[in-house]
């Protein structure tokens, strides 16, 4: 409102920056509202494409920092130093990403793996992977099979025994040659 002692080029000027911060305020709302539609896989798929930084962190009590390189319907492929880690998409607890927030992919991000298929792509009796079941103690061998719901673990180094881990409680899947 102008007054009759404001100037009215100052009072112009005023309002256009009030208009801007307002449209903004704006933008910043429906890009907000927009990610709140957002699903947790999604917003994974856009972490992925992106190539981010980020610590994972799992209901087992791992802090994965790395990068998360590619994410199914069921699972997330982090890569860190050491290894490529599969984790179950539900033994995900949160994903921290220093840089800012991020952009969600579509389910066209989403990748056709689960992590029954890089089970598979290890059964071959010579690697060595570690799995973490529920209840977060890892677990190290070589597979030796996979049945309807259940994974075979042959010893890592002769002797040991063999383990059979139930394939719904495995949360994580530790390998140095896990590829999606």
């Amino acid at each position: 409102m102008v007054s009759e002692f404001q100037d009215p080029d100052v009072a112009l000027a005023g309002a256009r920056v009030d208009a801007a911060v307002a449209a903004r305020r704006g933008r910043r709302r429906e890009r907000d509202l927009l990610m709140g539609d957002a699903h947790f896989v999604d917003i994974l798929a856009g972490l992925a494409a992106s190539s981010a930084p980020v610590v994972v962190s799992t209901v087992s009590g791992s802090r994965l920092q790395g990068s998360i390189v590619a994410v199914g319907p069921d699972v997330a492929v982090v890569s860190i130093p050491s290894h490529q880690v599969a984790v179950r998409i539900r033994a995900i607890s949160s994903v921290e990403q220093p840089g800012g927030p991020a952009t969600a992919g579509d389910a066209s991000s989403v990748a056709d793996i689960h992590l029954v298929d890089l089970l598979w792509e290890l059964a071959d009796g010579s690697t060595t992977v570690g799995v973490v079941p529920d209840g977060g103690q890892r677990i190290d061998g070589t597979i030796r099979s996979i049945g309807e719901d259940v994974v075979v673990l042959g010893p890592a180094a002769r002797p040991g025994p063999t383990i059979y881990v139930a394939l719904d409680s495995l949360n994580e899947l530790w390998s140095p040659s896990v590829s999606a």
